[in-house]
């Protein structure tokens, strides 16, 4: 399980660094930890509530957020790719997770109901500015931005691989429309 977290705004407490990106609890024997994910700005942004036993729910974050964390993430898997930054493990099995990444954004904005891309625009619209929320934009233009884009070219394997109709006019149009303002 991810936990996902905005990063601290103005005066809110911030956390200790440890190793690299790695996020250490203030708290001994938690076992919490996490890593530094500016990506994740929008996490705490209308999350969606959803039940999973009697009286239980959890809230994940909305598509708009997961769609942003997403594409950074795929964005390393193309760097990878490129040799601009090394895999952090083995790296088949980290350039095929990455690659998952590239085929989450097009999965999620495949699910995205009319509801959630109306509510992905306001959001768009309030992070307009967000410095990362325009770095984000500038890496799906790299990743998605023509049919012939490394993102755009693994998502037709993955499309035949799968069976189905890659639609990518539609899968651009709708992605520029939940991050764009």
């Amino acid at each position: 399980m991810d936990l996902q977290a905005r990063p601290p705004l103005g005066k809110e407490k911030k956390t200790t660094i440890d190793r690299g990106n790695r996020v250490k609890s203030k708290t001994p024997k938690t076992g919490v930890h996490g890593y530094r994910t500016p990506e994740a700005f929008a996490v705490e942004d209308a999350p969606i509530a959803i039940d999973i036993s009697d009286g239980v729910q959890i809230h994940v974050p909305h598509p708009y957020a997961w769609i942003n964390i997403k594409i950074a993430a795929g964005h390393d898997w193309l760097k990878e790719r490129r040799g601009e930054i090394k895999a952090k493990a083995d790296y088949d099995t980290e350039a095929s997770l990455r690659l998952k990444h590239v085929t989450d954004v097009y999965v999620l904005v495949a699910m995205l109901t009319e509801q959630e891309l109306d509510e992905a625009k306001v959001l768009a619209q309030k992070y307009k500015d967000n410095e990362k929320a325009i770095e984000i934009r500038n890496q799906a233009i790299e990743l998605f931005g023509s049919e012939d884009s490394e993102g755009s070219l693994a998502l037709g394997v993955y499309a035949r691989q799968a069976g189905i109709d890659l639609h990518y006019e539609t899968f651009w149009e709708t992605l520029k429309q939940v991050i764009s303002a």
